[in-house]
């Protein structure tokens, strides 16, 4: 593909990989994707992922001046008496549109309400695992005291201690060194518009979930907030990815110059992007509000993430 995706635009009737199934592309000799509507029917509104939108208009251009031909895009208007005349066709083409990124206001909303539910959920395991380490750690310790005397009881605390922090480096460094830090750099950074890379993972939210209630737990002088705030921000991505994949996603027939037709997965990255960032939003958000009970502290701490100049 040269030198980006061309997707169909998502429609309520659109949101499944069979619903695109009739969509037929060709690449010609220069790399560029070709749309048969001789085969696939009226054409579905196609934009471009990255770049202006030039040469879809062009291609709504020369279809009311008749021409076949535009840059990067054919529309094959044979006359066939399946295939409705070019101005019919014209009407049915849509050109980028401001806003056409954006999700439907129901899922924002679901995706809003699973966040904070989520958030509520971890943050209540994550209190209870410390709870319970805590009370274990000082559990031993009195009951070697009371066997062994206080030296051997503060021995034992030290021991305890030192066996968590053991526990939360070894997890660290083994298995996801990016989650050594608080996150909130790079949570920052992700919402002023930088490649979050693969920090955002699975692995990740795990990995900094656990690390933090075993070095709480351990005595180590480190709070929740950086953390908590980047498992929000981490929760959020994930949970978009997996609910706005149906709006964002289509399988598309590519035939490449008389070869064997095959099949591509199209993904408007537009529409997760934003969502995503959004999503962040509330993620963290719901976590600083959690740490401090403190709802509308945790709306002006994501104010001051997401504006560069309160840096």
């Amino acid at each position: 593909l040269k030198p980006a995706w061309l997707a169909g635009r998502p429609s309520p009737r659109c949101r499944s990989p069979r619903a695109s199934r009739g969509i037929r592309m060709a690449a010609d000799a220069h790399g560029y994707l070709n749309i048969d509507t001789a085969t696939a029917g009226p054409p579905q509104a196609y934009r471009r992922l990255a770049g202006p939108a030039l040469q879809i208009q062009q291609c709504a251009a020369d279809l009311v001046d008749g021409s076949s031909n535009s840059i990067g895009c054919n529309f094959m208007t044979e006359a066939t008496s399946d295939v409705p005349s070019a101005r019919e066709m014209q009407k049915q083409v849509s050109i980028v549109e401001p806003w056409a990124h954006r999700l439907p206001s129901s899922m924002m909303w679901q995706i809003t309400v699973a966040t904070a539910v989520g958030m509520a959920v971890l943050n209540l395991i994550t209190i209870l695992c410390m709870r319970m380490l805590v009370r274990w750690k000082f559990h031993l310790m009195q009951s070697v005291t009371d066997e062994a005397g206080v030296g051997l009881g503060a021995c034992a605390l030290i021991t305890a201690a030192a066996f968590l922090a053991t526990c939360c480096m070894s997890l660290i460094f083994l298995v996801d060194p990016d989650a050594g830090s608080s996150g909130a750099p790079e949570n920052r950074g992700w919402l002023n518009g930088n490649n979050p890379g693969t920090f955002f993972t699975h692995r990740s939210l795990v990995v900094r979930g656990v690390a933090t209630i075993l070095g709480n737990a351990a005595g180590y002088p480190v709070g929740r907030e950086g953390p908590i705030v980047a498992m929000g921000s981490n929760f959020a991505f994930l949970l978009t990815h997996w609910m706005v994949a149906p709006y964002t996603r289509q399988w598309v027939d590519i035939d490449m110059s008389g070869a064997e037709p095959s099949f591509a997965l199209v993904v408007d990255e537009e529409r997760i992007a934003a969502a995503r960032r959004i999503a962040c939003c509330v993620g963290g958000a719901c976590g600083m509000a959690m740490i401090f009970d403190s709802p509308l502290g945790g709306i002006l701490y994501m104010f001051e993430e997401v504006s560069a100049h309160c840096w």
